[in-house]
């Protein structure tokens, strides 16, 4: 078995010898059908070096670009795609990936745009950047320019059925009254409870308030029983602040937290829906 191994490991630097003095692509393309990315990438960055025209450095860069974004290296991934020649084949296809990747980076949606507006092509692919434009504006909230994108894309692009599906969703719960976390916490402080009702926890919010009864009776018949210096009201008026304010802070993380996650999970959803769209297509 050893034998057999270190066979393979020398046809294979033999092989990749012969590649790397001119870009193959089958030979690379291989590499990538076998799941063998690290050697793809290895075989690329040995290409790169060697003298090359303008056409098949292009070539490597796209290829580079595509590895890295299909293994989540999005920043490897567009510093390969921004080397692209703007007269390149692969130019318009790599600035909607490089796009894609800057998004997944929390890049600015003017920075994206701007990425995305120079360059042109087909009808086809007018709709793509504008599919993508229209992606970026809604995961920064930018409703307004969403809703004027939007009206520019046809439903009847296959390979935009999924995301539209996805984008209609997260454009409805835009719509939804926002809940604040500030709210949620001064309706808990009027009446304990309320804010957990008020974020959609009725249950909790009800408990609360049951357990917040009784204690606010015993800290009330300790203060008339025993008076303010006494232990028993000392004691009971401590732990009964505690659960007020507990409740408070409950609240707002409640709702504070409720946010966070479907930002996240919004964020997910598109940028899954966008990659398959992009396979569709362009594979």
């Amino acid at each position: 078995m050893r034998k057999i191994f270190l066979l393979y490991i020398l046809l294979l630097t033999v092989c990749f010898g012969k590649a790397q003095s001119n870009f193959n692509y089958d030979f690379f393309q291989n590499l990538v059908n076998q799941k063998e990315t690290n050697l793809a990438i290895l075989f690329l960055n040995k290409c790169e070096l060697l003298p090359q025209n303008t056409t098949t450095l292009d070539s490597i860069y796209f290829y580079k670009g595509k590895i890295y974004f299909n293994t989540k290296l999005f920043k490897q991934s567009v510093l390969a795609f921004n080397k692209i020649s703007d007269l390149s084949v692969f130019y318009n296809q790599s600035k909607i990936y490089q796009s894609i990747g800057l998004l997944y980076l929390d890049s600015s949606e003017n920075y994206i745009n701007n990425e995305l507006k120079p360059i042109k092509g087909d009808s086809v692919f007018n709709q793509i950047k504008t599919i993508t434009m229209a992606s970026v504006a809604l995961l920064n909230n930018n409703l307004l320019v969403y809703d004027s994108l939007i009206l520019q894309i046809k439903d009847s692009l296959f390979y935009y059925n999924n995301l539209q599906v996805s984008l209609n969703k997260w454009r409805k719960k835009a719509n939804l009254k926002t809940k604040k976390p500030f709210i949620a916490a001064g309706l808990s402080a009027l009446v304990p409870g309320l804010g957990k009702v008020y974020a959609g926890k009725p249950y909790d919010g009800l408990s609360t308030f049951l357990t917040h009864v009784p204690l606010g009776l015993i800290v009330w018949e300790s203060y008339n029983n025993a008076g303010v210096n006494s232990a028993r009201f000392i004691t009971f008026t401590s732990i009964s602040s505690l659960f007020y304010f507990g409740n408070i802070l409950a609240s707002y993380h409640y709702i504070y937290k409720n946010r966070k996650e479907e930002k996240i999970d919004k964020k997910i959803e598109i940028l899954l829906q966008c990659n398959i769209m992009l396979r569709n297509y362009y594979n």
